[in-house]
């Protein structure tokens, strides 16, 4: 992502899946399907990017954008450093 440019928590997501397909499945596969939720593991990513304080900062405003599912929900926007 170049440096200035907004990106929310979907648009990584999305790209993880597409691109980086087997750490994507890794990180799902660690967590205990019968209590852990695809949306709170999603949920987890978009902390994970958080924890990136060095590379980027969240915005005050959520996204609103597609989800995996089709959907249009709230997630977290981001801004390069």
């Amino acid at each position: 992502m170049p440096t200035g440019h907004v990106f929310d928590s979907h648009f990584v997501i999305a790209y993880l899946i597409k691109k980086e397909t087997d750490s994507y499945l890794r990180f799902i596969a660690s967590f205990d399907e019968n209590t852990v939720t695809a949306n709170m593991v999603h949920g987890f990513i978009a902390q994970q990017i958080g924890n990136c304080n060095d590379l980027v900062v969240q915005e005050n405003n959520q996204a609103y954008s597609e989800n995996i599912h089709g959907d249009l929900s709230p997630c977290a926007l981001w801004r390069r450093l």
